[in-house]
Order: C-alpha cells, then structure tokens, then sequence
C-alpha cells in the first residue's frame, strides 16, 4: 500500500494506491491485430479520495525494460484505457499490437479531477507466447504458359502472416514434372526468385524461367511467417512452358529432332478466316489432331495420319468437315500422338 499527500480544494487528504496490478491471461494463440499478440491487465480501482469515490481518468503504460517514475514517460501509453470506476472495483483492459515471445512491463497511474496523480502503482510482467499461428496456405494458386520460351506465369493472392492477416515472410515456391504433393514436395526444384509476400489479399504473381520448353510443370506454394510457421500446401496449379517453334527447334540451324512431343498455340489467336497450329514430333507417331466446339462436338479432323520425327504444322480455314464456315466463338483443338494429349483453346472472329 502507497500513500501520498496532495492538497485539494484548500484541504489536505490522503491519497490510498489500491492498484495491485496483475496480468490475468494471454490470449495465446488469439490474433488481435495482424501478427500481433495480446494481454489481458486486471486491477482494483482506486478511490478519487484515498480509498473512497471514483478516479477521473488511467494512465496505463508498458515497456520491454521494467518501468520505473524515471522511464514512465519513455513506456508506451495503452490506447483504449477504460474510465475509472468506483473504489474497490474490478477493472480490466486487453492490451494489442504485442509483439509474441516477447517480455512486457505493465504499470498504472491515476488522477483525480483535479489533475492529482498518484504514484506508480506495482509493476506486472509478463512473456507472451510463441507465435503458432501459420499463414493461410494459398488456394487460388493459377499457372499459365508464359510469353517466352521456357516460361511459367503463376498468379495467387497472398494470404497473411497470421491466417488471412498482416503480411507473411516468405513463398516456397517449387515446380516439377510429377504431380506435387506434401509427401513429395522436399523432391520438386525450388523456385530461387519467388518475390517478397505482399499485404493479405494481394495480387501477387512470378515468373518461372529456363524450364524446358513444351513441358507440363506442376507448381505448388508454401508460405511462412517471421516465426518460421509453415502454411499447409496451396492448390498445385499445371502449366505448359512455352515453346517457341522458331527458336526453340534448334539452335544450331533447325536441324536437330525434337525430343518430345509438343502442341503450339495456334497463330494468330484470335483469327479469321486462318489460323496455324504448329507441333513436335519426337518419334515416328500416328498423330491426330482435331478441331471441337464448346459442346464437345467434332468440327473438323486436320490431321489423322503417321507422322515423321520432326515439327510440322496445319493451317485451319474455319471450315467444318462439311467444308462450311463455322460460326464466331471459343474452339478447342487437340493432338493425340501414342500416350501424348494436349488441348488448347482459340478463338473465331469474324
């Protein structure tokens, strides 16, 4: 118990400290504020008048270093400090924007209308707890073929530090030509220049370079906070990296064979009234590739027939079998060559 005297309204009284200041709980695992981790401070009102009547108005502050009436003015003031009730009851507040694994020193002041303080009361401390909170793992993780040779574009929105808040640390980013999962994730290639995350809620994308052109890549991401928390694995999203026929056939004079075997976007997409679709054959193949509408339905047959190593192209006219124009709208064409299939989309204007 503290006592001093202070003068009020011509008379002296007695100003009783009945603080006994103590920290309740942490709200372990609780997120107040994005990363953030928070404390709950308990404690018995003081009086206006010694131990009788209501206070005017709280001081609460705390500190990583113990507070002391030499560094009360360097601790941080708490924001959202109840008003003070009558003598003897209990009060609270929850105290945010903590940092987790950390040491805090707690201290109260109080005055009465008058603008008389009291002295510090006791000083409480407290370790909050060990930041175990993971990122949201990304779910809308998308992959598209670049615009280059050997390129991936990856789009997702970043999820946060704690959940879907604040701003995470880190992406893993890996990619591989097997179906990706958690039992196989430490075996796929790590992406070396996945950005820094971005707010939760952003826009975030990368591209992944030098993969081996007209290969299917899957690629997954992993996030983390600055407490090393991993997310659970994001959605696995596949894309083809792209291949340039003109430059990646060979790079020796376009003499070479190719070594697997690729479909091309057709060029130009949109088109009207032709279109080119280029493709890679590797070995001698029968190789089909057929031209569908958006219900499925064949439209035209451009090639059904055995194929040498080599690439070659076709042209579509945007007629069907029947050699009547087809209508403006979304086409799908696909090659089938031994266990190779590919589809891709293009577009009719006219």
């Amino acid at each position: 118990m503290t006592s001093m005297s202070t003068h009020k309204h011509g008379m002296t009284t007695l100003w009783t400290i009945l603080f006994a200041l103590v920290v309740s709980a942490s709200i372990a695992g609780s997120v107040q504020a994005a990363g953030d981790a928070s404390v709950t401070l308990t404690w018995t009102a003081p009086g206006d008048d010694g131990s009788t009547g209501t206070a005017a108005v709280y001081d609460i502050r705390y500190s990583t270093s113990p507070i002391n009436e030499g560094n009360w003015n360097a601790a941080t003031q708490v924001t959202g400090e109840p008003a003070p009730q009558a003598a003897g009851s209990s009060e609270s507040v929850t105290v945010t924007g903590l940092e987790w694994s950390t040491t805090y020193y707690f201290a109260i002041k109080a005055a009465d209308e008058a603008d008389n303080w009291s002295a510090l009361s006791n000083v409480a401390s407290f370790t909050t707890a060990p930041d175990e909170v993971p990122p949201s793992a990304v779910t809308d993780l998308q992959a598209s073929t670049g615009t280059s040779s050997g390129q991936v574009v990856i789009h997702w929105t970043a999820p946060g530090d704690d959940g879907s808040d604040g701003i995470a640390a880190a992406y893993d980013i890996r990619y591989d030509t097997d179906s990706i999962t958690p039992a196989t994730w430490n075996s796929a290639t790590m992406f070396t220049s996945a950005p820094e995350p971005a707010g939760a809620g952003a826009a975030e994308s990368a591209v992944i370079s030098g993969l081996t052109p007209g290969t299917l890549y899957y690629i997954g991401i992993i996030t983390y906070d600055d407490a090393s928390n991993p997310s659970a694995l994001s959605n696995v999203s596949s894309a083809e990296a792209y291949f340039e026929f003109s430059t990646d056939i060979d790079d020796e004079g376009n003499t070479s064979l190719p070594t697997h075997f690729a479909l091309a976007q057709n060029y130009p997409n949109p088109f009207n009234p032709t279109t080119q679709i280029d493709y890679a054959v590797p070995q001698r193949s029968n190789v089909r590739i057929d031209v569908f509408n958006v219900q499925g339905q064949l439209v035209r047959t451009l090639v059904d027939q055995m194929k040498a190593p080599g690439y070659h192209s076709v042209e579509w006219d945007g007629r069907d079998n029947g050699n009547t124009d087809v209508a403006s709208g979304i086409y799908f064409y696909r090659i089938a060559a031994g266990d190779f299939h590919e589809s891709r989309k293009m577009v009719m204007l006219k």
